[in-house]
C-alpha cells in the first residue's frame, strides 16, 4: 500500500488537491497598439498556432515518422458594435497600410478582461503585427440587430500570458 501512495500523480503546480477551477468567462476583449489601449471589442476569433508535420521513412523502416515543419498562424478578427466614439486609432493604423508604405508593424496585445471590464484574465501578444482587412457589417434599416464592424490583423508570432 505505500507504493501506491508514491506513485500517485503531483497535483499541477498552482493546484490545491479537491479544489475546482472555473473556466474564464468570455466576456469582453481590449486591444493594446504598443501598449496603449486603443479599442475594446465584443469578440475575437483567429488565436491560432498551427505546424504543418513533415513526414519521412527512416532506413527500411515501415513506419512513417513526423517532425514539425512550417509555423503558420490565423488571422486575428476582432468585432464590436459602431459607436460614435469608435477608436480612430485603429481606423489610423489601417489607413497607414493603405495609404503609406512601407507597412506599420505593431506589437499587439489582446486582453481578455474579467466582467468588471478593468481587470485582465489572460493576454496574447501579436508580433510583427499589421491590420489586413476592415469591414462594417451588411446595414440593414429593417433589422433591429447593432451596426457591426470588424478589423482583421496579420501577424507573425503569438505568444499567451496569464495575469
Amino acid at each position: 500500500m505505500p507504493e501506491a501512495a508514491q506513485k500517485a500523480p503531483a497535483p499541477a503546480p498552482g493546484s490545491t488537491p479537491g479544489s475546482r477551477e472555473d473556466p474564464i468567462r468570455n466576456y469582453l476583449w481590449e486591444i493594446q497598439l504598443g501598449g496603449i489601449p486603443a479599442g475594446q471589442f465584443a469578440q475575437c476569433s483567429g488565436l491560432e498556432v498551427q505546424v504543418d508535420p513533415i513526414s519521412y521513412w527512416e532506413g527500411g523502416d515501415l513506419v512513417e515518422r513526423l517532425v514539425p515543419g512550417r509555423v503558420t498562424h490565423a488571422r486575428v478578427r476582432l468585432q464590436k458594435g459602431i459607436t460614435q466614439a469608435s477608436s480612430s486609432a485603429l481606423w489610423s493604423w489601417m489607413k497607414s497600410v493603405v495609404s503609406t508604405p512601407p507597412v506599420q508593424r505593431q506589437t499587439v496585445m489582446l486582453r481578455l478582461l474579467d466582467t468588471n471590464g478593468v481587470s485582465a484574465k489572460m493576454n496574447w501578444v501579436l508580433y510583427e503585427a499589421w491590420p489586413c482587412a476592415f469591414r462594417v457589417e451588411p446595414l440593414d434599416a429593417g433589422s433591429s440587430t447593432w451596426a457591426v464592424h470588424s478589423m482583421d490583423i496579420a501577424y507573425e508570432r503569438l505568444e499567451q500570458q496569464t495575469t
